[in-house]
């Protein structure tokens, strides 16, 4: 084996997959002081999930995990949306102030983020009137990262 072959195996049996923390900690600083406008403003949370989780977020809404992960009762309805529908709502518009331009740039900021590092990003809306919103993605590593926040919606 030549020294570029060997080199190359080297770094390939020492590699170990990505820690999520920093990541963790990137959108957490992300969604910072910001907050899920409804009848109530909510923050929103970062939470890791257990790497073991699923293999897919589509499989979540078809497994007792998902609500068992969420501490919600099984019988819960849940509502499965895609990030871009989930953001629309934050999206900037002309007769916004210019605060309201700044926080619509941090939504968008924070889209952008989580469609970069995250992969089967899906929303999922647990509850009726009173929501759970958990945003749910995982790394190419297969590391589980969740957002979650709050709505009231009568």
């Amino acid at each position: 084996m030549g020294d570029f072959d060997e080199s190359l195996a080297a770094n390939t049996r020492t590699a170990s997959p990505p820690d999520p923390e920093p990541l963790v900690q990137k959108i957490a600083a992300a969604v910072a002081d910001l907050v899920w406008v409804s009848e109530t403003d909510a923050p929103f949370d970062v939470v890791r999930w257990p790497d073991s989780f699923g293999e897919s977020t589509q499989e979540l809404i078809h497994q007792e995990r998902f609500l068992q992960q969420v501490q919600l009762p099984p019988e819960t309805p849940v509502e499965m949306i895609d990030l871009e529908t989930f953001l629309a709502p934050t999206a900037p518009q002309p007769w916004h102030s210019e605060a309201e331009q700044a926080i619509a740039v941090r939504f968008q900021t924070l889209g952008n983020l989580l469609s970069e590092t995250l992969e089967e990003i899906q929303v999922f809306r647990c509850g009726e009137i009173e929501l759970e919103i958990y945003i749910v993605g995982h790394t190419p590593e297969g590391h589980w990262i969740a957002l979650h926040t709050s709505a009231v919606e009568t």
